[in-house]
């Protein structure tokens, strides 16, 4: 699933002149892939357009989302710097993190 982000947006002669959120949603991947390249072409295709008609249509694009893991590693490795005095080992895992931050807080 990717999460994407609606928005309505009008162009004339080549120019967007105007652009509205809509909205965030959960899509398949297939079909947010789809979405994101038609949105892509049609965007071109209205910025080639130079005569006077109003274009509008709902452009799509990927959000991208912070997973709940990382910042809960975030969270370990500032944790771990307050106490060491120092940053952890780039791929230092969660657990080790944990495991370190609990001996360090029983001692």
């Amino acid at each position: 699933m990717k999460k994407l982000k609606a928005t309505k947006v009008t162009f004339q002669k080549g120019k967007e002149i105007k652009s509205e959120l809509i909205g965030e949603k959960k899509v398949m991947d297939s079909i947010a892939d789809n979405l994101v390249t038609d949105s892509k072409h049609a965007i071109e295709e209205a910025e080639k357009s130079k005569d006077g008609k109003i274009i509008t249509f709902t452009a799509y694009e990927e959000v991208e989302e912070v997973k709940e893991s990382e910042t809960e590693l975030n969270t370990l490795r500032v944790k771990y710097e307050e106490l060491f005095g120092e940053k952890p080992h780039h791929a230092t895992k969660a657990e080790t993190l944990i495991k370190k931050i609990e001996e360090a807080e029983k001692a």
